[in-house]
């Protein structure tokens, strides 16, 4: 019946915007004859049960199914505005540090192509997509003054940016869901070699996964301007992470990096910067700002600063 609702909607809409039909079944074709086939056995059963017991057999075997669509679709709204909430997040924090328009979904999108290319789990690659867009909230718990701090960090500065992963982690670990990704941001910040913070992890200690949003958020770092450096150019950028390779960074995600970003099309893709009005929204919470160029609407993450 939906299926129908929805073929009978788009003849009469699309068809006053001259849509061939042809290109309309085409578009439906998948999803209409994959929702029927599901559909058969079903048919088929309730079928038999008007045939054996009649109408009042049908009424009881529909009405638990009836009971399962209206419990799904509640799941399915709690898991929008679980979405939603992860979003808020990321946009509080990218009102309140105006460098870092855009970054949290850069790095998601190339931490999951990433996770795929090593075979982690669809559930494996859920929690790392929210992990890595949230990878940087602990940001919210950082003084504006050092986050948005111009010039070099003193020592003092830098310690107390380093908390970040932490607060961020205690942050997400208070949602049952991301217990596993709250590990991941605690240690996105480890180094392969053990030099890293907060807990000095080394090698196959630190998680994957944050291995692997250690990489996404590197590599955009690098890429984009900061108030205190330049951003560089993709050549400059793969040189950097074939030296780094083995010492700050896992030999194995770096090699499926340079391998995703080897073709120029899908280099773009996964570094696009974040759409204007995106930009000029949050730009409106923090106050009026000026719209940076192409390369410099994003940020790099919290390296050390030189």
């Amino acid at each position: 019946m939906s299926n129908a609702t929805f073929f009978i909607f788009y003849v009469t809409t699309l068809s006053t915007q001259r849509v061939p039909l042809r290109r309309l079944l085409r578009e439906l074709r998948v999803p209409l004859i994959t929702n029927y086939l599901a559909l058969l056995p079903l048919a088929y059963l309730i079928a038999v049960i008007f045939d054996r017991i009649g109408v009042f057999g049908v009424a009881l075997f529909l009405l638990p199914l009836m009971v399962a669509r209206v419990s799904f679709q509640r799941y399915v709204d709690m898991y929008q505005m679980f979405l939603g909430t992860i979003r808020a997040l990321a946009v509080a924090l990218e009102a309140k540090d105006r460098y870092t328009y855009g970054h949290a979904d850069r790095v998601a999108r190339l931490s999951v192509e990433i996770g795929k290319r090593l075979g982690m789990s669809d559930h494996e690659l859920e929690i790392l997509q929210y992990a890595a867009i949230l990878h940087d909230i602990g940001k919210i718990g950082i003084r504006d003054e050092v986050l948005n701090k111009p010039g070099r960090y003193t020592p003092e500065e830098f310690e107390e940016m380093k908390r970040h992963p932490v607060i961020g982690a205690r942050i997400v670990a208070s949602v049952k869901a991301l217990e596993q990704g709250a590990d991941w941001i605690r240690h996105h910040h480890e180094r392969y070699d053990g030099t890293g913070y907060p807990d000095g992890l080394k090698g196959e200690e630190i998680p994957l996964g944050a291995r692997i949003i250690a990489v996404a958020d590197a590599f955009d770092a690098m890429l984009y301007d900061r108030p205190y450096k330049a951003g560089r150019p993709l050549p400059e950028v793969i040189e950097e992470f074939k030296r780094s390779s083995g010492t700050h960074f896992d030999p194995k995600v770096v090699d499926v990096l340079l391998e995703l970003i080897q073709d120029p099309r899908r280099a773009a893709e996964l570094t696009r910067p974040p759409e204007l009005s995106f930009i000029e929204f949050v730009g409106t919470l923090n106050g009026p700002v000026a719209v940076p160029s192409a390369r410099q609407e994003a940020a790099a993450a919290d390296e050390p600063r030189p």
